[in-house]
């Protein structure tokens, strides 16, 4: 029987990478954002001493060392130093962004950090006092594509890992006689069962921008006296974006939408004080058509009153942007009106009925040193062309409608 032990697999911390989407960031936030990628990352050291591992293994992609600076090697040797008061083995193979040949010649790494080279697949024995507990093979991210066969362990060495960074291909390695991969590259967490092997990609610590929504953090490995894995994803992010889709109905009223908004902003706040939630409010109607519900002016009451409320406190939550969206049709009286209005839907409509019809963006008379800029965003309104026609649509209804209209049944 052999022993057994723990060790955390992670990769992609991208140390020097910011994060994006997001503008008018209040002052309070700059800070926590711009640390988001330290404070996740330094969430993985925590676990690692909290956990008691035996190892840690950092998949590549850690930190770009031409672009990070002195802060992100100081904060590496702190980690490292940590563990290594704590007994804990860093195994590192680069990435793409992080080829630790560039690695500062005139700072040394502490002696618990072992360094993959990128030329050849090496083998290492871990040990827990003599024993060997498991034998690591190691390479560093290579131009080419990394081939399964270069990692070829003998059927009765102790627990096998192969460990790396780029694309891999499960079917290559269900041969092998290696039991864990753990790779890096992916900024989303997967894991891929082959027969009697585990292929994971544990992805980035901390998501960068909206569309990375999710869980961001490590892979925690278990194994017991049987040789037998299990797997465990970590969530260590410190900022997480969501998109919350509510409905209610068109006749809301501005207390209506507080009082819903304001229920769900609790329970999605973050429990710890030191994450943040950022929010894009999704909200879809039923019911009566009320131009009230999309003036600009409303939505944006809207926001400042989630930002103060739930951003500027112990609650963390802040909100990014809020969307309302459009109607499934307008009124039918509306297009028959000899109105502005009318004449106004009537035109829009004969645009959306034919996607033939070219879009009237004329950059003819744009003076020259203006066209360049035109011509893009006149290719993005063409690219765009179904949403930019119902954008087009609702401010014509909030601008012609009379304010004394009243609520129609769409």
């Amino acid at each position: 029987m052999s022993n057994a032990f723990k060790f955390l697999h992670a990769s992609d911390l991208q140390l020097d990478r910011p994060m994006q989407g997001l503008s008018d960031i209040p002052v309070h936030l700059k800070q926590p954002l711009a640390d988001a990628p330290y404070a996740a990352a330094e969430q993985l050291f925590n676990l690692a001493i909290n956990e008691r591992v035996d190892f840690v293994l950092l998949a590549g992609n850690v930190v770009n060392l031409d672009l990070g600076g002195p802060r992100c090697i100081a904060f590496l040797l702190r980690q490292f130093e940590r563990l290594a008061s704590h007994s804990i083995q860093v195994y590192w193979c680069g990435g793409p962004t992080d080829q630790l040949e560039h690695w500062p010649q005139s700072i040394d790494l502490p002696s618990n950090v072992k360094v993959f080279c990128s030329s050849m697949v090496e083998s290492i024995s871990h040990h827990r006092g003599e024993k060997v507990i498991a034998t690591i093979l190691g390479a560093a991210f290579n131009t080419s594509t990394r081939n399964a066969g270069n990692f070829h362990i003998e059927k009765e060495a102790p627990f096998g890992i192969a460990f790396s960074n780029g694309d891999l291909d499960i079917s290559e390695i269900e041969p092998q006689h290696i039991k864990y991969w753990a790779w890096g590259g992916r900024r989303r967490h997967s894991i891929i069962q082959g027969k009697g092997t585990t292929l994971v990609y544990p992805g980035t610590t901390q998501s960068r921008k909206p569309s990375e929504i999710g869980k961001h953090g490590c892979t925690l490995v278990r194994v017991d006296t049987e040789g037998r894995l299990s797997a465990q994803e970590c969530d260590l992010s410190v900022v997480d974006w969501c998109t919350q889709e509510i409905s209610v109905p068109e006749k809301s009223t501005l207390d209506d939408l507080k009082d819903c908004l304001g229920e769900i902003a609790l329970k999605i706040s973050p429990k710890q004080n030191h994450c943040w939630q950022l929010v894009n409010w999704q909200i879809s109607t039923e019911g009566l058509f009320d131009p009230q519900l999309r003036n600009r002016h409303f939505q944006k009451v809207l926001v400042d009153w989630l930002r103060q409320e739930f951003g500027e406190n112990s609650n963390r939550l802040w909100t990014v942007s809020l969307e309302i969206e459009p109607p499934r049709s307008l009124p039918k009286e509306w297009y028959e009106e000899e109105t502005l209005l009318g004449d106004y839907l009537r035109s829009v409509g004969r645009f959306q009925a034919d996607p033939s019809l070219r879009l009237p963006l004329d950059i003819s008379d744009t003076p020259l040193s203006e066209q360049d800029t035109t011509a893009e965003l006149t290719s993005l309104a063409h690219d765009n062309r179904e949403s930019l026609l119902q954008q087009a649509t609702l401010l014509g209804v909030e601008l012609l409608l009379p304010d004394d209209s009243n609520s129609i049944q769409v």
